[in-house]
């Protein structure tokens, strides 16, 4: 993922850029004018190609009277499941990274906090001793994704072909299981899928871990 980080004379900010959803988010790491900053990474995105663009602005005091488009808001929960031994997780090797990299990519690619992944990110996590990354099975069916670094489940997809039928609730709670019963994770308030399963299950809203973001473009 293009990451560039700019300075101006109304402060400074960095963009993420997934040239394959012409989406960018940017971070205000620093903010003198808001609004001649915003004009600025929008002008920026645009020159990279980018046709929609969103902004955080959690390390300034920017936007404070602003409404935002949506959350990223931090679920934590602490209980053990019974999952049927049909679930399993299979740990990702590099045999199987190519599967891994096409079904996340198909399983995330409309979700807000912009996950995407390729082979570079899917071997970072394979050499990181403090991760697992691997793939969800459903008796012979890879059903789906995961990527969890302590008690941080940083990735968690279910491909398009399997959902509806119950598998992300059984998925997941296979993960907790295997995390040793306590987890947290990030998601946007405007995935409500993703929300009600977690709520579902029993995770808790963390609020004191909110990032709020804003639509530029």
């Amino acid at each position: 993922m293009p990451v560039h980080s700019i300075d101006t004379e109304y402060g400074r900010y960095t963009v993420f850029y997934v040239p394959q959803k012409k989406r960018a988010n940017a971070n205000f790491n620093t903010c003198i004018d808001e609004e001649k900053l915003a004009k600025h990474v929008v002008e920026t995105c645009r020159k990279l190609g980018a046709t929609s663009v969103y902004l955080t602005p959690f390390q300034t005091h920017a936007f404070q009277n602003r409404t935002p488009h949506y959350t990223i808001d931090q679920y934590e929960i602490t209980k053990t499941f019974e999952v049927h031994p049909d679930y399993s997780l299979e740990i990702l090797s590099n045999q199987t990274k190519r599967k891994y990299v096409n079904i996340t990519k198909e399983a995330t690619f409309d979700v807000d906090n912009m996950s995407f992944t390729d082979f570079e990110e899917a071997s970072f996590y394979m050499k990181n001793p403090d991760s697992v990354i691997g793939l969800i099975k459903f008796r012979r069916h890879t059903i789906g994704t995961f990527v969890y670094t302590k008690d941080e489940i940083e990735s968690f997809a279910i491909s398009k072909r399997f959902r509806g039928k119950g598998h992300a609730y059984s998925s997941i709670g296979c993960l907790i299981n295997h995390m040793g019963g306590h987890a947290y994770l990030l998601v946007s308030s405007r995935n409500q899928p993703a929300l009600s399963i977690y709520q579902k299950m029993g995770f808790i809203k963390n609020n004191q871990s909110t990032t709020r973001w804003f639509q530029l473009l």
